[in-house]
């Protein structure tokens, strides 16, 4: 599936992935009522591959006895030149039970 945006790689860049970016994931977080949002700077990883963190606390539905659960979604920016970004994700939620076992990557 290919998406079209009105904006170049390094303008979505710039407004989407950068540190303090004005529409960020932390930013996108606080818009779906999550709590506890900390987000770190962009940093290399052991393979030298940009790398941050999102803390945060979601709201849940349809979990009995929890109405919350501590989630951590971590980013590697794999690939960005001119004309592409290629970025993984990983989402784990840390307090449902058994979720420790699976994550979900995107």
């Amino acid at each position: 599936m290919t998406f079209t945006f009105p904006m170049t790689v390094n303008d979505f860049y710039k407004y989407f992935l950068k540190d303090n970016a004005d529409f960020g994931f932390d930013v996108f977080s606080r818009m779906m009522d999550r709590r506890n949002i900390e987000m770190d700077d962009w940093h290399p990883n052991d393979d030298n591959i940009p790398y941050k963190l999102l803390k945060s606390v979601i709201p849940l539905k349809g979990i009995p006895f929890l109405k919350s659960t501590r989630h951590l979604k971590s980013f590697k920016l794999t690939y960005k030149d001119d004309t592409k970004i290629i970025l993984d994700i990983e989402n784990r939620s840390l307090d449902i039970p058994y979720a420790d076992i699976f994550y979900i990557h995107e």
